[in-house]
This record gives structure tokens, C-alpha cells and sequence, in this order.
């Protein structure tokens, strides 16, 4: 899988698979959430496992995850924990897309990132979301923060089906 072709597969338009309803349901008692969904694209590639986890503990915390299917291969993945570090490796000549450069050797830390997928790196670059201009929320204070990231990451897999987001009742 290249660089190339994940872009492809993120800009291609996604619908619910007739497997999965368009149901995400933030009420869990107090309990974590761990919702799969699994994801048609309108094309030749295999379908996408999109993975929503949140702790019962930390509202904060927050993991949106896309998977292909048939070649097991993570090529997205949202971290919100403001207790979650990340490193990024250094930027390779010729290795590494371009736009990563500015983000060589990067530590974020206190902040929501999103892991990209590069060739031989699998999901080891992130990019702090307050660099992705799609997401309005940055921090997670909130059960409201939560669907609205959601919604966010939605829009940016270019997921076509409209979701139903349940929240508890305040």
C-alpha cells in the first residue's frame, strides 16, 4: 500500500455498510465505548473498519481508527488523551511525503494528533489536529465534544451516510 493509494482511499466517498446501521451511541452508563463500524467505498478497494473507542475514566480520551479490511492495513488514527505523548521519526529525503518535513522528530504532547499512514511507517506520523483545518474541536471537555470530533473525522474519511450520534441526556 503506498502513501498515494491511502490518500485515495480517504478522499473516495464512503457510505455505511448494509452490515452496519448509522448509529453511534455515547450513552454507556458510565461504562468505555468501543463502537465498530465497517465502511463501503465506491470503488475497487476492500471496505474500512472505522473504530471509535472512549475511556470510561477520562472524557478526554478519544480514538478514531480506520482499518482496510483486507490488507489489515491502519491507515488513520485520531488521538485526543492530552496524557498521550507521540514522537514523530526523522524526515527522510525521498521516504517521507513532503508535507510531513515540518514535523521531523516532532514531540506532541498536551494535544489531540492525528496518525497518518507513510510507506515502511505504518501510522508512526502524526500531525497535531490543530493542523488539520476540517476538525472544530480541538480538546474534548465534554460528551457534545465527543460527536462533534466524531462528526469531524466523518467529514474528513469523506463519509457520505449521515450519522446518528445518541447522547446521554445532561
Amino acid at each position: 500500500m503506498t502513501r498515494l493509494e491511502v490518500d485515495q482511499i480517504i478522499k473516495v466517498i464512503k457510505t455505511f455498510s448494509e452490515k452496519s446501521d448509522n448509529v453511534i451511541d455515547l450513552t454507556t452508563g458510565g461504562k468505555s465505548i468501543k463502537i465498530e463500524k465497517l465502511l463501503t467505498l465506491n470503488s475497487h478497494w476492500s471496505d474500512i473498519k472505522w473504530s471509535i473507542s472512549k475511556s470510561k475514566k477520562h472524557i478526554g480520551k478519544v480514538s478514531l481508527n480506520c482499518r482496510i479490511i483486507n490488507d489489515n492495513i491502519n491507515i488513520l488514527r485520531l488521538d485526543t488523551d492530552p496524557l498521550n505523548r507521540h514522537y514523530n521519526p526523522k524526515y527522510i529525503e525521498g521516504e517521507t511525503p513532503r508535507f510531513l518535513e515540518k514535523y521531523s522528530e516532532l514531540m506532541i504532547e498536551d494535544q489531540a494528533h492525528l496518525h497518518i499512514f507513510v510507506e515502511n511507517c505504518e501510522l508512526n506520523w502524526a500531525i497535531p489536529l490543530k493542523d488539520v483545518e476540517i476538525f472544530s474541536t480541538l480538546e474534548i471537555k465534554d460528551i457534545h465534544d465527543v460527536a462533534l470530533i466524531i462528526q469531524n473525522f466523518a467529514d474528513y474519511i469523506n463519509l457520505e451516510s449521515e450519522i446518528s450520534i445518541i447522547k446521554p441526556l445532561l
